[in-house]
């Protein structure tokens, strides 16, 4: 049989990237994002954000 593909967990490796680079102390998110989002991007972004995504 043909090998198959591997699978590979992405969202695990992003969660490894993020916490080894320290970004959550990297980034205030407290603040306002620069360059400030369009009125419609910070409309879904708060509507995210009540959701807890």
């Amino acid at each position: 049989p043909e090998d198959s593909e591997p699978i590979v967990d992405l969202q695990a490796i992003i969660n490894s990237v993020y916490e080894r680079g320290g970004y959550d102390y990297q980034l205030d998110y407290d603040q306002e994002p620069v360059p400030a989002l369009s009125d419609k991007n910070r409309i879904w972004a708060k509507e995210l954000l009540k959701t807890g995504i």
